[in-house]
């Protein structure tokens, strides 16, 4: 069951705003300091005094520094989203939701497999194979 309930204004260009779930055990030192800060007629976790958070570069930049992670764009937070939802099996229309795509074209392009996930994928179809005994012979 929920704890605490967040309207959040997911910054892409679907602008899509969610009604998000979260856990107390998810991050409580971030959502204590939000409660904190919470301003009534404010509809975000994520504002400035009350008003929608339109260009974060500069929090981005320095939150990229603190972390040691200079390099990292802020979509790759949403590859690795989009990565570990597939992984853990959640149905794709429901991580569509999560992350804001409309279409499966363009969760695919978020949805980026490396050579790890290609070995994998070879390892899978030769363990199916062989608990089947199939793989000898050519389809008839």
């Amino acid at each position: 069951m929920c704890e605490l309930h967040l309207t959040v204004g997911i910054m892409s260009r679907t602008a899509l705003f969610q009604t998000l779930c979260v856990k107390g055990g998810t991050h409580p030192n971030i959502i204590a300091r939000r409660q904190t800060e919470r301003v009534e007629s404010c509809p975000y976790v994520f504002h400035r005094e009350g008003k929608r958070i339109k260009h974060y570069n500069r929090a981005w930049r320095t939150a990229r520094q603190k972390a040691g992670l200079s390099g990292r764009l802020f979509h790759d937070a949403r590859r690795t989203a989009v990565r570990n939802m597939d992984r853990a099996g959640v149905p794709r229309q429901t991580a569509k939701q999560i992350t804001g795509h409309k279409t499966d074209a363009i969760y695919n392009r978020y949805r980026i497999v490396n050579e790890q996930d290609i070995r994998e994928g070879l390892v899978q179809a030769q363990t199916y194979l062989a608990a089947h005994n199939l793989g000898h012979e050519t389809d008839k």
